[in-house]
């Protein structure tokens, strides 16, 4: 990304190696550290980029899918349990709630859309 010293993917291998051979306790030490770096370098406007790709590397790493369940209105009833045929233990699940979709639901998973049957998308088809 121009401007910044080093591309998020650098730093963001860098914090997942080093949090790997930290124990729990110290990980709020090297935390503080890895951010005293960033903003060093001038590169602390880009921490959430930085931030997605640690995520993203880590749950590689780990063997942990991230699936996104974006819907109107949120579920009295968690989609996790609603899914549960799709949805592993290990999964990490986040439940958006986003009003444009006006109804159904939106699911994304490692930041890939699987499945999108929300009206505002039978919507966009049927005007464009």
């Amino acid at each position: 990304i121009k401007g910044m010293r080093y591309p998020p993917q650098i730093y963001a291998r860098a914090l997942v190696e080093v949090l790997a051979e930290t124990t729990p306790a110290k990980a709020p030490q090297v935390i503080e550290k890895f951010l005293d770096v960033v903003k060093k370098n001038g590169d602390i406007l880009f921490l959430e980029k930085i931030v997605d790709r640690a995520d993203k590397l880590w749950r590689e790493k780990n063997g942990v899918r991230k699936i996104v369940f974006e819907t109107a209105r949120l579920y009295q009833k968690p989609l996790r349990e609603i899914f549960k045929e799709f949805v592993k233990d290990s999964d990490l699940v986040v439940e958006v709630k986003k009003p444009e979709l006006v109804a159904g639901v939106r699911i994304v998973v490692d930041d890939a859309l699987q499945f999108d049957n929300s009206l505002k998308r039978k919507l966009d088809r049927l005007f464009i």
